[in-house]
């Protein structure tokens, strides 16, 4: 059974995508690992994934950067900043996974941020959908770092779409058929999901699905709480 809910981010505004994986389109540039050295990381990890729109040809245009990574904790960025911002990334404390390791001069405008730190698997023995009464010896709670994640990036002339999956919980392989992925993506055109339950996004949103499809975890809680 696939479960999942899906959020739209109206932080950014994603037009003129003319895009090509690693390259350079007229107003938006994808590009994963920016500068990564093989000395300081292992580059074929997503560690980050660089969507930049600059929506207006001006030279005082604002853009606006999606980065999204997924070693560690699964993270997800949206950054406005003065157009000629430059994205910087220090591997050294980003394989180590200290602070301040991406940094963007001259300083962004403003940033929003999200980090799915945990996932907590519970027993909804009423189907209520809900951990608030479920007591804590019937929670598993489970750090994210836990997971190791793929990922894939795909493209068409109109939008984007950059995909974190796992393969392994603790060194451990999944069950055949089973997974837990975070879809990202960004649209030429606002329109309609086409997976339940079509949620509408504008153009000036980026999609984030968060799917469990038939995920099936044979795991003890590696953190007991009591």
């Amino acid at each position: 059974m696939e479960n999942s809910f899906r959020v739209c981010m109206l932080f950014l505004l994603i037009s003129n995508l003319l895009l090509s994986h690693g390259a350079l389109g007229k107003n938006l540039t994808v590009t994963v690992n920016p500068d990564c050295s093989a000395s300081t990381a292992d580059c074929s990890l997503p560690w980050l994934v660089d969507v930049i729109s600059r929506p207006s040809d001006s030279l005082n245009a604002t853009q606006y950067h999606h980065v999204w990574g997924a070693v560690g904790a699964p993270t997800l960025m949206a950054i406005e900043s003065p157009a000629d911002a430059k994205l910087s990334v220090d591997w050294s404390l980003l394989a180590s996974h200290q602070a301040s390791a991406i940094q963007l001069q001259p300083a962004p405008l403003s940033v929003f941020g999200v980090a799915i730190t945990e996932i907590i698997l519970f027993d909804d023995v009423n189907d209520e959908g809900s951990i608030r009464n479920v007591n804590s010896s019937a929670q598993i709670s489970l750090p994210s770092s836990l997971f190791d994640w793929n990922f894939t990036v795909s493209y068409t002339d109109s939008d984007v779409h950059v995909s974190f999956y796992t393969t392994h919980c603790n060194n451990t392989e999944l069950e055949p058929n089973s997974g837990l992925y975070i879809n990202l993506s960004a649209s030429l055109e606002g329109r309609r999901s086409d997976d339940p339950p079509r949620l509408f996004c504008h153009a000036s949103a980026a999609a984030v699905d968060f799917i469990l499809d038939n995920l099936i975890l044979n795991v003890t809680n590696p953190n007991p709480s009591d």
